[in-house]
This record gives C-alpha cells, sequence and structure tokens, in this order.
C-alpha cells in the first residue's frame, strides 16, 4: 500500500503540474514504509525475547579488577592484554562497582600512577545492575537508558556475569540463526 501511495506521489511529479502534492505523497509514503518496517522489527525482537532471561546473553563470569589497583596497572595489565572495555571491580569477592576504558581515558595520564579504580569506577549503586533470571527485554531496556551501555549481573552481591552491548548483539544474532 506504501508503494502505491510513493508511485501515485511519483506520477503526479513527472507526468502533471502537482510538484508539491507529488512531493507529499512520496513524504507520506515513504514515512509510512519507514514506520512499518520498524514496527514488524519490535514484533520479531519481542518473540525473540519472549522468555529468555539475562543469563542467556551474559558473560559468564568476567574477570574482575580490585578497587586499589592503581589506573596504570589497569592499563597495563588489564585493557592493554583483554580484549575488554570495562571489567566489574570487586573487593573481597563482593561485586561493587565498574569500570570503563572511557572513564579511564577521563583522568589525566600524569596521576595514573597515584589514582586507583575505586577513585574512578562507577560504584554499583550508580550501575545498573540485573539478576541472571531478569528477563532481556528489561536488560535492553536498562541497558539503553545506561551510558556505560553495561549490565552487571549480581546474585547475592556474587558476580556469575557481565552483558555488553556486543554481546547482546552475539545473542541475538544467533537466536535469530535459531529462529530462520
Amino acid at each position: 500500500m506504501e508503494w502505491l501511495i510513493i508511485a501515485g506521489g511519483v506520477y503526479a511529479l513527472i507526468l502533471t503540474d502537482q510538484l508539491v502534492s507529488g512531493l507529499w505523497f512520496v513524504f507520506i509514503g515513504w514515512f509510512l514504509t519507514n514506520a512499518a518496517t520498524a514496527s514488524y522489527e519490535q514484533i520479531l525482537l519481542r518473540q525473540v525475547l519472549e522468555g529468555r532471561t539475562a543469563a542467556d546473553a551474559m558473560t559468564p563470569f568476567p574477570e574482575p579488577v580490585e578497587p586499589d589497583v592503581t589506573l596504570d596497572v589497569l592499563v597495563r595489565d588489564y585493557f592493554m592484554r583483554r580484549p575488554y572495555n570495562s571489567f566489574p571491580v570487586t573487593d573481597d569477592g563482593i561485586v561493587i562497582g565498574l569500570i570503563t576504558l572511557s572513564q579511564v581515558k577521563q583522568v589525566d595520564h600524569s596521576a595514573w600512577k597515584i589514582r586507583k579504580v575505586a577513585d574512578v569506577m562507577t560504584p554499583l549503586v550508580e550501575t545498573l545492575i540485573v539478576s541472571p533470571s531478569s528477563p532481556m527485554n528489561d536488560v535492553i531496556e536498562r541497558m539503553s537508558e545506561n551510558e556505560t551501555r553495561r549490565m552487571i549481573v549480581a546474585q547475592d552481591w556474587e558476580l556469575p556475569g557481565i552483558i555488553t552491548g556486543g554481546d547482546v548483539a552475539s545473542w541475538l544474532d544467533r537466536a535469530g540463526l535459531m529462529r530462520s
């Protein structure tokens, strides 16, 4: 139907002198086509996510860092040697926050030897945290509101996993393949 509206607009543009009306029909048809596509994609996404939990998409048992590690050690021994842009922060096995590479970059390089992870990290109260049984719909919605685009998966203050945007994208890709 949308394509008929666009075709009518093109017809009005080319074969008649109704420039404004033709452009409006093309614009309205294009808008309706995009809206229909977006609605269809949302329905498919909801179907894929139905009944799925954070445990399905999380990276299990992520490597944590301690809060007393200096930023230069963090960069050298963690960020430069591993393919991650963030690490959960734990103190005696209890998750207390999240540190990201972008947070470290905001600190002047000359201060890295004296500043510690605890000085820069996002404390757990500010970090989005979900349980392994949290529905994936909720996880994605909350993740989109979080500037770090990461969620700590915790249960009883222990750290069974972490979810990043890449984890969700990979999981959705695999889930889409399973549905085909």
